[in-house]
């Protein structure tokens, strides 16, 4: 009992100095030296601390977050859902049910949003040439068949969705199956390195290519989000190794063919993803510059690519 006396004597003791410190800080928040502190703050910062004087001593269901207090609260939520978790308990921040409610009012469809690409121009307004560099990607995503109801909209989503019309089920994302790549009247064919995977047998240690397995080329093994099997096929190591093997007559001549596309789109990927501008082996695998070597291979690859078409047994015709 006696100890049970103490510690209500003990949090009683710190409640107060808690109670003291609020008014402590109540007291200074309204001085001309803190909100003269505040103004020098960044914007996002005087938002966070606005939102901690204005709504501390609210109950949770009486807090009312601005716009600008739910926008900065959903950035930080994006980055790190279990950081926000962890701020929750020790700021006011707004909670994950209002944060959805927030994204329900954004509305998405198919197609180019032009939002996007005004927001992208206003961030863009004062970079140089070099700052403006960059990469249009499009990604693959997997998808599980799935049907929802949109209550609000009154609509059925789970449809392939091209804007005009909807089809079937969607089970894939922005890329197809693409089984064989052609350029001009040659066809490079992933037999060859099913060639090379049948030949270069072994032991790990002793192949030329040890990280090349049948999840790189049989297509009922490949896993379709795993970009890596992909960069380590279209890789200069690969590429030597066909090569090699069609000089010494160990594999058909067509190998080459197959060995230059390899060795091409290796060399496009590095020169998309150099982190350094220091200059390694690798010559494309470094930051672009002004006069450096990128601008020479993006020449002569750009024909390259123009003359491709893909191919699937799924659709008629070539997409190109």
């Amino acid at each position: 009992m006696e100890i049970m006396i103490k510690k209500i004597d003990y949090l009683k003791k710190k409640l107060n100095v808690q109670k003291d410190q609020i008014k402590a800080a109540q007291k200074m928040s309204k001085t001309k030296l803190f909100k003269k502190i505040v103004k020098s703050l960044s914007v996002p910062t005087q938002t966070f601390v606005n939102m901690q004087l204005t709504q501390y001593k609210k109950k949770n269901r009486g807090r009312r977050f601005s716009i600008k207090d739910k926008l900065l609260a959903l950035a930080i939520y994006k980055k790190s859902p279990k950081g926000y978790n962890f701020l929750r308990k020790i700021f006011v921040i707004p909670s994950k049910r209002t944060l959805q409610n927030v994204l329900k009012q954004i509305t998405l469809k198919p197609g180019l949003n032009p939002v996007i690409f005004e927001q992208i121009k206003n961030a863009t307004e004062k970079f140089n040439t070099e700052q403006r560099l960059c990469i249009l990607m499009f990604d693959e995503m997997a998808l599980s068949p799935a049907m929802n109801l949109n209550i609000p909209a009154d609509q059925i989503i789970g449809f392939e969705d091209f804007g005009k019309d909807v089809n079937s089920n969607q089970t894939e994302n922005i890329a197809d199956h693409v089984p064989k790549i052609h350029t001009g009247w040659q066809t490079k064919n992933c037999y060859h390195l099913k060639l090379l995977l049948d030949l270069d047998d072994g032991e790990d240690e002793l192949r030329m290519c040890n990280k090349l397995t049948e999840a790189h080329v049989l297509p009922e093994k490949i896993p379709k989000m795993k970009v890596k099997h992909a960069a380590q096929v279209f890789s200069q190591r690969v590429s030597g190794a066909l090569r090699f093997c069609a000089r010494k007559h160990l594999l058909p001549q067509e190998c080459t063919d197959t060995a230059d596309l390899l060795l091409l789109f290796d060399q496009l990927f590095d020169s998309f993803n150099g982190g350094s501008y220091k200059i390694t082996h690798k010559i494309y695998k470094t930051c672009v510059k002004n006069n450096s070597e990128h601008f020479t291979l993006w020449n002569k690859i750009l024909p390259v690519l123009c003359s491709m078409a893909f191919k699937t047994e799924a659709k008629k015709g070539m997409v190109l």
